[in-house]
């Protein structure tokens, strides 16, 4: 083989590489960029391709004349030049190099996206893979946020192999995913090696299951696991599922205690979207600042009643109902709602009867009218005055946006003008030009690193969570919230619960919390806050405990009644006031003012309990205490969770 075709075979082998290594780094070659290159490109070249001697010229000869041999460099049609018309010819060789590549990159682009996409895999660290199951909204908002704030991960998605060969949505979902810089991967879901020493699409830090089909989320969630069972991991695997399944949760649980040595290093993140929705809705519209709410201060009462109408009574709806009526638990004030949803009958009608204590306690009422109907409306113009808020999730953004304009026109009609803090409309994508309510629920606020992957309405919840964990057992706060407990989901949500609780209690005293990194000054210390809160502190005990008992009654859990509690019952649920595990019951659901009756009962049978079993003697409780010791530990937990007290006009 000649000097001549080693050359041509070792230039074409060069391009192909640093070709496919630069747009591979760049992640696409994008207009500006190619752009730009040009000109500089062009610019240098005219500097090189000046005359080395006086040409008897116009000056306009002058500009045109390297100008034109400089655009000749981009097709392959330039031959040798002559040294006499170069000055520096190593500047001309290195300029004609570039020139080369820049085409070469430029056809790279056009003819070869796919190619250079889906090759990007190699050049990603396991531990930099982002694993996308499906294609998803949630999806690639979340993807967008990682390559956004983190240089070196990546963003691989994983679609089914019959989406390759759509000429329209294919096409263009490909389109999106590669010009936001992430890879494009198909395979037949159905025929997934269940192997991953074969299979590289399983080698990645992290898996998301966020579709909107949960049945898909949990199948290949739960083969996942299984592929990953006899797999030795260096690092943790974090596995993200979206589901509205409680079972699920539970099985996995399940799953990983009876395999514990096997998926020692798997985390499975389980989460709800419609909670999560409900919990940043109740974060950025606190029922504390529904209008005509009134708080006395010196006393600490809230004298206003909140009144509520839910439109809407699907898994969005219930999960708004829980959080509102939680976050509406103050001495001086009841909660009432009303519901509307004509398939309430029809679609919901097992809450009337596992939800009977809850209904009665928090005055719910229900409406099967069809919203938007003559009747309903009707009906909403002789009650529309009575409702504090109005709260809508209908089916999708466009009917909610437009009941909440014909919803806002009513109380205009009614003489109420300020309706914004009134109606709230739920609204995942689309955007609403309206002033006249409120949006909650965008994706954007929910599907992002910060929400889902670093879990950032979980930090506080996390450290309540280890403070009542096995501390002995599980040394650091991420070991306890994966593993500690009987009931993992149970145990997250009542931490969440609690976390969220904290703002009313600040609120109370025109406070709130804020990361510690964002502000240096006007911090108020834990012995600040204890000297404002000691006098009121029965009151804000008994505020925590009403909470604490909502929390329990929208979750269906009913009234454990004390005349029902005796000794041998006590012995089965280990001498605990509840019956949770089989029954769904906790003797502690009364009253504040009644809490050291309950009090005498166990006592006495753990006393009766000691006696007959020294060597399991248990402590005597406090149900009181234990809602004091919560508002007392609000500082610790913060400080734990890196936040910090300070004045709201602060």
């Amino acid at each position: 083989m000649s000097n001549n075709t080693y050359a041509v075979v070792i230039i074409g082998l060069y391009t192909v590489v640093l070709g496919w290594l630069l747009l591979s780094v760049l992640h696409n070659f994008r207009t500006w960029l190619n752009i730009l290159l040009f000109f500089v490109i062009c610019g240098w070249g005219i500097a090189v391709y000046q005359p080395t001697v006086h040409v008897e010229s116009d000056t306009f000869a002058k500009i045109i004349a390297p100008l034109n041999n400089t655009l000749s460099m981009f097709f392959p049609s330039r031959g040798s030049y002559e040294e006499g018309h170069i000055i520096k010819t190593s500047s001309y060789q290195l300029l004609h190099l570039c020139a080369y590549f820049y085409f070469a990159l430029l056809m790279f682009s056009i003819f070869g996206r796919r190619l250079i996409n889906s090759s990007k895999r190699f050049l990603v660290l396991p531990r930099n893979k982002n694993i996308f199951w499906g294609d998803s909204c949630g999806g690639k908002l979340l993807a967008q946020s990682i390559l956004n704030t983190k240089l070196w991960q990546q963003a691989v998605f994983i679609l089914p192999h019959n989406l390759k060969d759509d000429a329209d949505k294919g096409k263009m979902l490909f389109e999106k995913i590669d010009s936001m810089g992430g890879i494009v991967l198909y395979r037949n879901f159905d025929k997934i090696e269940r192997s991953p020493k074969r299979c590289y699409h399983f080698f990645g830090r992290r898996h998301f299951f966020l579709t909107e089909d949960q049945d898909f989320n949990m199948k290949m969630a739960d083969r996942l696991l299984d592929s990953l069972k006899s797999k030795i991991l260096k690092k943790n695997v974090n596995i993200y599922v979206r589901t509205e399944s409680e079972s699920f949760y539970s099985y996995i649980e399940n799953k990983l205690k009876e395999n514990s040595k096997d998926y020692e290093k798997i985390e499975c993140h389980i989460f709800n979207q419609s909670d999560l929705t409900a919990r940043l809705f109740v974060e950025e519209n606190p029922m504390l600042d529904s209008p005509k709410v009134e708080i006395d201060h010196e006393k600490l009462f809230v004298k206003s009643d909140f009144d509520v109408l839910f439109l809407g009574f699907g898994w969005q709806g219930q999960e708004l109902l829980k959080k509102c009526i939680c976050d509406s638990q103050f001495v001086g004030s009841n909660f009432r709602a009303t519901i509307v949803d004509n398939h309430y009958e029809k679609c919901y009608g097992d809450y009337s009867v596992l939800y009977d204590e809850c209904i009665t306690l928090y005055n719910l009422q229900f409406i099967t009218e069809t919203i938007g109907s003559l009747v309903f409306y009707k009906w909403l113009d002789t009650q529309i005055c009575n409702f504090s808020r109005i709260i809508i999730a209908l089916g999708s953004d466009s009917a909610n946006i437009d009941t909440a304009e014909k919803i806002a026109k009513i109380l205009h009609k009614n003489g109420t003008l300020d309706t914004k803090k009134i109606i709230f409309a739920r609204a995942q994508q689309l955007d609403a030009y309206s002033n006249n309510f409120t949006t909650f629920g965008n994706l954007t606020k929910i599907y992002t690193e910060d929400i889902i992957i670093n879990e950032k309405k979980d930090i506080i919840a996390k450290h309540l969570n280890f403070k009542w964990a096995d501390q002995e057992k599980y040394s650091k706060v991420e070991k306890a919230w994966f593993h500690d407990g009987s009931n993992l989901l149970w145990n997250h949500d009542s931490s969440r619960a609690a976390a969220m609780g904290i703002s009313n209690v600040l609120h109370l005293f025109g406070m709130k919390y804020i990361k510690e990194d964002s502000i240096k000054d006007a911090v108020i210390t834990k012995e600040e806050f204890f000297e404002t809160i000691n006098p009121h502190i029965d009151i804000l005990a008994e505020n925590e405990h009403k909470r604490w008992n909502a929390y329990h009654f929208t979750k269906g859990i009913r009234l454990w009644r004390m005349d029902a509690i005796d000794y041998e019952t006590l012995k089965k649920s280990q001498m605990k006031a509840n019956q949770i595990k089989k029954f769904n019951r906790h003797a502690a659901l009364i009253g504040f003012d009644k809490l050291p009756e309950l009090d005498k009962i166990i006592n006495a049978a753990r006393e009766k309990w000691n006696i007959e079993n020294p060597e399991k003697r248990k402590k005597f409780e406090n149900f009181q205490q234990i809602d004091r010791d919560f508002i007392l530990e609000i500082p610790e937990s913060l400080r734990q969770a890196k936040y910090v007290i300070i004045r709201k006009n602060e």
